[in-house]
């Protein structure tokens, strides 16, 4: 009996490029799909199984030897004419700089590349990082928070390698803030005084000056014209109390704010700790660790192999497939 040519076309055409292909599964039965990606899986089983086996191991081992985070959190009450000012020393890049470098914590900051190169910070070795990079790297690290909208309570964090230097250097920087802010209120207020008390002595002189001398005052118009000197002195005793009125209303003026700056730098002074923030809850070291997080990261681990195994193993048999199909003819 002779064998039937293959019609072009059809699954037994397997000579003709492609075309069978798209035929099979054209004519293919929907249920065979499951059964088919069954057959795959068991056939590729070892792959899998070796993937997502690395992927697990190599999770683990991050999971275990990455270098632990840890975040340290101090909670603080800011004043309500401080607010703004303090917001923004805790977004200043200067500020931060300043800090870096008053504290020396570049050796801190960059602990893992002292130990790398230990004179590093002598000149030895690769250029170290400057403070600009300390301070960026520092103010990254730092989260503010507020516990409502309209509350002055804020709540700051720092995450670093080391429970107890985060909440030394957090201890630190909200110190840092109250010095500056009240270094600044003191200044203010010292230059503000000096302005004052100046514009006070220069109110006296003039008023000494013009009680010494009321002829200086008086209208050289109204002499001309034969005012009486009775009506001369009434002209010039109400003129002194108009003087004394409007001189002493400027003088409480300018000692009620002499005196209020005075208030600041007492302030300044004797609530130096709590000028600008008070602190209700210090920093203290946080022993949990933050990152990286162990059940996380090999969860993660895991289920990224397998989806990877999956993908491999259906590549490898669409090209190995594709491939072995245009020989089976033969």
């Amino acid at each position: 009996m002779s064998e039937e040519a293959p019609v072009p076309g059809t699954l037994h055409d397997t000579k003709s490029t492609g075309v069978g292909c798209f035929s099979k599964v054209a004519n293919r039965n929907p249920g065979d799909s499951i059964f088919e990606v069954r057959d795959i899986l068991s056939r590729e089983r070892r792959l899998i199984a070796v993937v997502t086996l690395l992927f697990t191991l190599g999770s683990v081992f991050y999971a275990f030897f990455a270098t632990p985070v840890y975040r340290s959190t101090t909670l603080v009450d800011v004043s309500a004419d401080k607010d703004r000012q303090a917001s923004a020393f805790l977004q200043s890049h200067a500020f931060f700089e300043d800090f870096v470098r008053r504290e020396e914590l570049l050796p801190l900051l960059y602990a893992d590349l002292q130990r790398r190169e230990p004179g590093i910070w002598k000149g030895g070795g690769k250029q170290a990082p400057s403070l600009r990079d300390g301070a960026a790297l520092l103010k990254r690290r730092v989260a503010v928070s507020r516990k409502k909208k309209n509350s002055g309570l804020v709540r700051v964090s720092l995450e670093f390698e080391d429970p107890s230097v985060a909440a030394d250097i957090l201890n630190r920087l909200v110190v840092r803030v109250n010095e500056v802010i009240r270094e600044e209120a003191v200044v203010k207020a010292t230059r503000n005084i000096s302005y004052l008390e100046e514009q006070l002595r220069l109110q006296d002189s003039l008023l000494v000056a013009w009680l010494a001398s009321p002829a200086m005052l008086s209208s050289d118009d109204l002499l001309k014209k034969d005012v009486t000197e009775e009506m001369q002195r009434g002209i010039d005793h109400l003129q002194v109390q108009m003087m004394l009125v409007d001189g002493s209303l400027e003088r409480r003026q300018l000692i009620d704010m002499i005196q209020k700056n005075s208030r600041t730098i007492m302030r300044a002074r004797t609530e130096a700790d709590e000028f600008a923030l008070k602190v209700y809850d210090p920093a203290s070291p946080n022993e949990k660790e933050i990152r990286p997080e162990k059940k996380s990261v090999i969860l993660l681990g895991f289920v990224g192999g397998l989806f990877t195994a999956v993908f491999l193993a259906f590549s490898r048999e669409f090209f190995v497939g594709k491939k072995s199909f245009p020989d089976s003819g033969t």
